[in-house]
């Protein structure tokens, strides 16, 4: 093993980590080499199911503010068994490095590396630094901020003045979506839409583990207003969590809408369809900013609610100031109010996919931060 890699959760902690694993791949450095270390939820085995890496699974509870001081102290004694499990396990490979991506488990993982004087990079993908990146801040060599929002805490996260500024790492998949006409076609008939009748595509998902608020959103809007959409297909993502219970709605809404209704409860394909999307209506990770940023799709973002320093909020705005986009917290939007936000952006003269090729970003913004991190990893590796 020559690097091992914090990440576990969410797609937002994991995605960012294989993009930089794939840049490790395509710099001399094997998939066989490579480790991550994450927790054993449903999510993160259905993604490394389909990836050539290896992958140590820890049973370890979170710690949030509002846990019970006996879920805390179990969260802390968990933290600590799994810290002395990988401390063993690197004790024997030795690693050259090790990259974290936020979460309880990069703590795990910067801990015992530290202890063993194996160098820490800490990445950093959000407008706010979460809460165990700040803690292990301390122990990295170098820190990797994803938003110059960032840089505002850095007296604090970062005393020693290691951060960089590197964008959100993006994986090979993502800079390789086709979003030609015929491509778009393909992907959308394939999906199940009947892609003549259509002029405009919606693509809706509540992140790697669905939002049963979004769900319900697009639900009451196309109820509520059934004649308003025709030519528009709405793609909607609904997550596993909450497919059982929304199925059946929008089912229902499918017969009565104008509109084209498709759903999912997972696509492996999203960011496909979010390069080809007219619209996405979405929550504000920051992998999701970045991936729409790097495609230019108009999007209506609705932040994550009591998210960690609010920091999807602050992604959100990111993307407005650069974009065709709006935000709503989740409290202020109605149908009505969905339905508007909707049609005016469908039919904007400056439809991004209609118009011009994606606005991609440059290389000294995310297009090339994958690359970064893996360029400063292998100077510790090699």
């Amino acid at each position: 093993m020559k690097v091992v890699i914090g990440a576990a959760g969410t797609g937002g902690h994991i995605y960012p980590a294989v993009a930089v694993a794939q840049c490790l791949e395509d710099r001399s450095i094997s998939a066989s080499e490579i480790c991550f270390v994450t927790s054993s939820r449903p999510v993160e085995d259905a993604i490394f199911s389909q990836l050539p890496y290896g992958r140590e699974r820890l049973d370890v509870r979170g710690i949030t503010a509002s846990s019970t001081v006996l879920s805390k102290v179990r969260g802390v004694a968990s933290l600590v068994s799994a810290s002395f499990a990988i401390r063993a396990l690197l004790k024997v490979q030795r690693p050259k490095v090790a990259i974290v991506f936020g979460g309880y488990i990069s703590v795990v993982v910067a801990l015992a590396s530290y202890s063993l004087g194996i160098p820490v990079l800490v990445v950093e993908t959000n407008s706010v630094m979460g809460r165990a990146n700040r803690l292990i801040s301390k122990l990295a060599k170098e820190i990797f901020l994803s938003f110059e929002e960032s840089k505002i805490h850095r007296g604090k996260i970062d005393p020693n003045g290691f951060a960089n500024r590197s964008g959100v790492p993006l994986r090979r998949e993502i800079m390789a979506v086709d979003v030609s006409k015929e491509a778009r076609r393909d992907l959308f008939s394939k999906a199940g839409f009947e892609v003549d009748e259509i002029d405009s595509f919606v693509v809706i998902f509540g992140g790697s583990l669905g939002s049963r608020r979004i769900n319900d959103a697009i639900i009451a809007t196309l109820s509520n207003f059934p004649n308003r959409f025709p030519k528009v297909g709405f793609f909607v993502i609904t997550g596993e969590r909450d497919f059982g219970e929304v199925r059946q709605e929008l089912t229902e809404v499918s017969k009565v809408s104008s509109a084209q209704v498709v759903f999912e409860n997972y696509s492996d394909e999203l960011y496909s369809y979010m390069g080809n999307a007219d619209l996405v209506i979405s929550r504000a990770g920051s992998n999701t900013v970045a991936e729409l940023d790097y495609f230019g799709v108009p999007a209506i973002l609705i932040p994550l609610p009591n998210s960690p320093g609010d920091h999807q909020t602050k992604n959100a705005r990111w993307y407005c100031e650069r974009s065709e986009a709006v935000f709503v917290r989740e409290g202020d939007f109605s149908p009505a109010l969905l339905g508007d936000m909707i049609e005016k952006l469908i039919s904007s003269p400056t439809k991004v996919f209609h118009q011009s090729f994606p606005n991609k970003p440059s290389d000294d913004e995310v297009g090339d931060a994958a690359i970064r991190i893996a360029k400063r990893a292998i100077d510790y590796a090699l």
